[in-house]
């Protein structure tokens, strides 16, 4: 026992011991099946033992990475992404910082960065509560003179929409308003197919609480809403406040109340970066992945 807690408080003190052992336990090894590695190995080929059971873990290629969907790929793609996050903060130049996971527990899921589709509201009070959080955005933003004609018209349907009396809106009006909404807050060029809304390129974790309060919402309202999150105290993973703060986009392309293939693109590169170390290539199979 006095052995076991001397291993523990040793791994607890390496930061990267605790990062590396912290992810794998969060994933499913054991604390004893770790143990035992570490007792029958030296110290360096434990370290490279760690990086091997990560990839077996993670049992992905950059190819399979690609080809990840919500709703198809759940656990892999939170596996993943949660690895991302405990990288970022083993990598960053802060030596003293230390991921959380003991805040990080069995209450977390995954979240689209931009909104998916209309078939999610299962109640009519949760789409006109949806249209007045987004009338109202809609109404703060400067849309300049190019669209107003658009944005007006667009308005014009959500009150007419709202105003209906209980029960006698559809779900086929709800549904063109929704596609209109998303297709004004998305950047030019961006493609609102299932691979570019269900691909890793737009998923982040966020506490389940939190994540009912944003579903849905465009990124524009997202962003706003995780900065007073954010501002609040509210307990966020690196990478999902990086990625609604646009760390991850470069400066010239910003667009802060816009998500688009840009940002994609930056935040599925560094997400690449973060995990690469523990990817197979893509021309291997995993032989004895663990479950």
């Amino acid at each position: 026992m006095v052995e076991r807690h001397g291993l523990l408080t040793g791994w607890f003190r390496d930061r990267d011991l605790y990062h590396r052992i912290g992810y794998l336990v969060q994933v499913g090894d054991s604390i004893q099946d770790l143990i035992d590695a570490a007792c029958t190995r030296s110290h360096s080929s434990f370290r490279r033992d760690l990086i091997r059971r990560t990839q077996q873990r993670l049992n992905l290629t950059s190819d399979d990475i690609s080809n990840l969907r919500y709703g198809k790929d759940n656990a892999k793609c939170t596996n993943v992404l949660l690895l991302m996050n405990v990288e970022t903060v083993l990598t960053s130049k802060d030596k003293g910082s230390r991921f959380s996971f003991h805040a990080y527990v069995d209450t977390w899921s995954l979240e689209h960065i931009h909104a998916q589709n209309p078939e999610a509201f299962g109640k009519e009070t949760e789409r006109r509560d949806w249209l007045r959080a987004h009338r109202k955005k809609i109404q703060e933003t400067d849309w300049g003179a190019g669209k107003k004609s658009a944005v007006d018209g667009l308005l014009e349907r959500i009150n007419a929409h709202l105003e209906l009396a209980e029960g006698k809106t559809d779900d086929a009006g709800f549904e063109e308003i929704f596609r209109s909404v998303l297709s004004l807050f998305s950047a030019p060029g961006a493609d609102l197919a299932d691979g570019d809304l269900h691909g890793l390129g737009n998923l982040a974790l966020l506490q389940r609480d939190l994540n009912s309060k944003l579903n849905n919402a465009v990124f524009a309202l997202k962003r706003e809403q995780v900065i007073a999150l954010d501002e609040a105290g509210a307990y966020l993973l690196p990478c999902t406040r990086n990625v609604f703060l646009k760390y991850y986009t470069a400066s010239a392309d910003q667009q802060l109340s816009l998500w688009g293939p840009q940002d994609q693109d930056a935040y599925y590169a560094k997400l690449i970066d973060k995990v690469k170390p523990f990817l197979l290539r893509d021309d291997t199979l995993a032989v004895g992945a663990q479950a």
